[in-house]
């Protein structure tokens, strides 16, 4: 890069004789052999250095002379120069006497600071010089500009101190685990606090939350007998490794604390039911998922419950229980146990009478009849776990399951496929041999470990696939030095298995997002289900080269017949299960209540159509009749609203993939028409229901909202059902455009599309009981479980996690700060006198 190159407005010449003589200093340069300097000497030759910046990235100068360097861009990724040191210092090239970092503080006469000094950024596993010679150069001779940065950003030191506060149990001043500090001089440091002398508050404090350590990490009690323990903890407090506590006190601690977790629950459910009643709404307002599985040889069941609370942009999950069941997995037996627990949870607030139909919306759970004839006995709506159901439809095409009756010759591949897995996970030379094959390819930057499947989860059976493809020439070297192994793929076995994973890469990535926090809404997962589902019926299908070095695709009309039989069992059996097609009150609900699919025609739904829109509407009327006819005081009618400003846009990757262009297609395509239809003059009083449906006219009215990245469709009703408030004063400045309507869309995107979640507690469940684990008591582990799930609800965990969440607010905010000042300063010149 040439020194030239940059703003020219921004080039400063320094002819301060301090400046130059700290300049001279820092470039190692003395004059005539001592300390002293004649300045005016130094200020006054100024000779140019006929050298350039693109040919050299080091120049070694003297005394005297004037170079021209240009500050360097700031680096990104892992890489990425964050303490705040930064703020007032750049590198530069060419580089001056090995010296490449200068300090560009404004000093009290005005002049540029100037001081060059060295620094090495880290490469690969060596460690670079660090910043400490920066920030000490900034301390010393610059020391209000040092005061000032940290009161702005705060040092990593300070932003500690709320961690440490929040471990040593000090930022609980108020509760009951508060302890006072070791002496009147002591600070929050988390040593200070681990003294060698337990009084007996801090003995009880310990024993508390090493219980919250067991919960929450699934940790065995036993572990405090280890040695390994001992040596660790004794380092911290000795006295309190001699006098563990007893399992009569871990289990008091224990009950103290599912107390506590438990009474924090109704609490939180109490105060959502009070919130409808605040709103005239009387109906239910829970979403729920349940399973059952069996776990060491004995019978488990896990229930949670999902809302979203107002003024929130994310679901809220709060697990009710995970316990062993009582009974066996019928629905006989499934149907009392959520009476039952319906009245564990409600009965207080609710009425000892409360029934499942009075507090659930919908249970989502998965396909197990079971399960499902349970809850409809109850009275609540079931919507079948979507996940679920892609997962049965891609095993059936597979030819998995059903042995192999819809695609038997698929299901012969899939098993040949993991026959040669099995080669090399069953051999430990085989598997030995592949990793050295992998070595001497070039096209593999690491060395992989082949996939087993798993017969219950196809995104196993397609990452199986998936690995084998990106593996296929060392494999094939492998079989070509074993001629006679049959477990080797021919080459149209290699085109099939190329082309069937190619077809399901968009299904797994649907299902990632259906799995994940992003796309749990019942719309969002059918309207990207039924996108999946349009892509599968195009004429045509990007199948990735398989000789290609880089994933590249290409468009093939034609495909092999057995991945021809795939693509129409797929289909078939998505279609046979309903996938993507509102079906149930709450799925039509949840589509209308979606800004971006309203319209609920044939573009975002398998089943879209006016007739569709139709029952939407009336289910939404029957939603309404729900509410109290109460006198409310009179507002202005909403203003209808073309396009509301959606969250920042993130910045796109690279690759993009199918379902990521055709939104961008879609955005692309949108137009700025205007709002259709009329909203009527409010009169001067009326009751709520009236409100409600002319809130709803307005929303009817308006153009849907454009897909966007990261558009949060609960952002959306949060802006609309929200008081405008002034930050000053706090006085309301405009009152909500749609309360009751935002109200109402909370109720029914609560609901998820699927029952990952109670996957998720199965899967948290198997790391405290099995094989291995198989002797604790059930009611201990219904305790430790339910700590386990809620532990955002704990109070010691909650006050930590809010500390962290503070520190790393303030440091991404001092990294961001320090990027920005690099970004302002990058490719400038300037003029440095020696």
């Amino acid at each position: 890069m040439s020194a030239l190159e940059g703003n020219p407005g921004a080039t400063s010449s320094v002819g301060d004789g301090s400046a130059a003589l700290s300049v001279a200093r820092a470039a190692g340069d003395s004059v005539d052999g001592s300390d002293s300097v004649d300045v005016e000497s130094v200020a006054t030759r100024e000779p140019e250095l006929q050298s350039s910046s693109e040919s050299r990235t080091m120049v070694n100068a003297g005394r005297g002379q004037s170079i021209s360097v240009t500050l360097m861009e700031p680096q990104y990724g892992k890489r990425r120069l964050t303490a705040w040191c930064w703020q007032v210092m750049s590198r530069f090239t060419p580089s001056i006497n090995d010296k490449n970092v200068v300090c560009l503080v404004k000093k009290k006469d005005g002049t540029t600071c100037n001081h060059l000094m060295k620094w090495t950024p880290s490469e690969g596993k060596q460690r670079g010089s660090g910043t400490t010679g920066l920030t000490k150069h900034i301390e010393k001779f610059h020391p209000t500009t040092a005061q000032k940065i940290k009161e702005e950003e705060g040092t990593q030191a300070e932003r500690k101190e709320s961690i440490q506060a929040a471990i040593a149990g000090d930022s609980s001043a108020g509760s009951s685990t508060a302890l006072p500090s070791a002496s009147a001089s002591s600070s929050s440091s988390l040593v200070n606090y681990m003294v060698p002398k337990l009084d007996k508050k801090r003995r009880e404090m310990a024993d508390l939350r090493f219980v919250i350590w067991c919960c929450i990490n699934l940790r065995p009690q036993q572990m405090r007998h280890d040695d390994g323990f001992k040596l660790f903890l004794g380092a911290l407090s000795p006295d309190y490794v001699e006098s563990t506590m007893s399992n009569d006190t871990f289990d008091k601690n224990l009950d103290t604390l599912y107390s506590r977790v438990k009474t924090s629950i109704v609490d939180d459910l109490r105060t959502l039911r009070e919130e409808c009643l605040g709103m005239g709404y009387s109906g239910a307002f829970l979403g729920a998922q349940l399973d059952l599985t069996t776990v060491a040889g004995e019978e488990y069941i896990t229930f949670t419950v999902s809302y979203v609370e107002k003024g929130s942009t994310d679901v809220t999950r709060v697990a009710l229980a995970c316990r062993a069941f009582p009974g066996t997995h019928t629905a006989d037996d499934i149907s009392p146990w959520i009476e039952e627990l319906t009245r564990e949870y409600f009965a207080d607030f609710m009425g000892e009478d409360v029934e499942p139909k009075d507090v659930f919306l919908a249970f989502t759970v998965d396909q197990g009849g079971n399960v499902v004839n349970a809850c409809k006995a109850l009275g609540v709506p079931v919507v079948k776990c979507n996940c679920h159901r892609v997962n049965t439809a891609v095993l059936w095409a597979l030819g998995i399951a059903g042995n192999g009756r819809r695609n038997k010759v698929m299901g012969d591949l899939m098993k040949k496929l993991a026959a040669l897995v099995g080669v090399f996970s069953h051999s430990a030379v085989n598997n030995d041999k592949l990793k050295e094959l992998q070595r001497l390819e070039e096209d593999l930057h690491a060395v992989y470990q082949l996939i087993r499947r798993n017969d219950t989860r196809w995104t196993s059976q397609f990452k199986m696939m998936d690995r084998l493809l990106a593996l296929k020439k060392p494999i094939t070297e492998y079989f070509r030095e074993q001629p006679h192994n049959s477990r080797k793929l021919t080459q149209p076995e290699w085109t099939i298995t190329n082309e069937v994973c190619s077809l399901l890469s968009d299904v797994s990535e649907v299902t990632i997002r259906m799995q994940g926090a992003k796309d749990t809404h019942i719309s969002q997962a059918m309207f990207i289900i039924h996108e999946v589902m349009e892509m599968l019926r195009e004429d045509s299908h990007p199948i990735r080269a398989q000789n290609a070095t880089e994933p590249e695709e290409m468009q093939v009309l034609e495909l092999s017949s057995a991945a021809q039989g795939v693509l129409e069992v797929l289909l078939d059996v998505m279609e046979e299960k309903q996938v993507g097609k509102a079906v149930q009150q709450v799925e039509r609900l949840s589509a209308l209540m979606d800004p971006r699919r309203k319209s609920l025609d044939g573009a975002k739904l398998e089943n879209g159509s006016a007739t569709l829109r139709k029952k939407a509407e009336e289910d939404l009327k029957a939603v309404i009749a729900q509410f109290d006819v109460q006198p409310s005081e009179p507002a202005p009618a909403p203003a209808p609203v073309l396009n509301v400003d959606p969250v920042e846009p993130a910045s796109k990757r690279k690759k993009l993939s199918r379902l990521e262009e055709r939104r961008a297609a879609r955005v692309a395509a949108a137009s700025d028409g205007g709002a259709s239809g009329s909203v009527q003059a409010q009169g001067s009083a009326t009751n709520r229901r009236v409100l409600i449906e002319r809130e709803v006219l307005v929303y009817l009215a308006e153009t849907e909202q454009v897909e966007v990245d990261d558009f949060n469709v609960l952002g959306f009703w949060n802006r609309r059902g929200t008081d405008s408030v002034c930050s000053t004063t706090g006085n309301v400045t405009s009152p909500a455009e749609m309360p009751y309507l935002a109200f109402i869309a909370r109720l029914f995107l609560g609901i998820e599309a699927s029952s990952c979640q109670a996957e998720r507690n199965f899967s948290a469940l198997s790391h405290l009981i099995g094989h291995l684990r198989c002797n604790m008591l059930s009611r201990k582990v219904e305790r430790m479980m339910l700590i386990r799930l809620n532990r955002h609800l704990v109070d010691e965990v909650r006050e930590l996690d809010a500390a962290v969440s503070l520190a790393r607010a303030k440091a991404a905010k001092s990294a961001q700060k320090s990027v920005a000042c690099q970004e302002e300063r990058a490719n400038k010149s300037i003029d440095l006198s020696l």
